[in-house]
């Protein structure tokens, strides 16, 4: 087992920008994913449907949607619609 971890270890060291792409795909998914899940139930929870009209209209936005897309393709983040 510790032959493993020293081997991954000089793999990480040999190729840092692999483990820099992993560590932003990771974070992505841990912020992402719940940061619009909690604005979606915000949204939903208020009386007012006027939030609602401006956070449909912010995820119609063609570059969100571009923005959203390439979050999915290549982190997978996949983002509730």
């Amino acid at each position: 087992m510790e032959e493993v971890l020293v081997k991954l270890v000089e793999l990480a060291q040999s190729y840092p920008t692999i483990v820099a792409t992993l560590s932003v795909i990771g974070a992505l998914r841990i912020v992402m994913k719940p940061l619009f899940s909690l604005l979606h139930k915000a949204v939903d929870f208020t009386p007012s449907n006027k939030d609602n009209v401006i956070l449909a209209s912010f995820e119609n936005n063609k570059v969100v949607k571009a923005l959203l897309y390439f979050l999915d393709l290549f982190a997978s983040v996949k983002l509730k619609k």
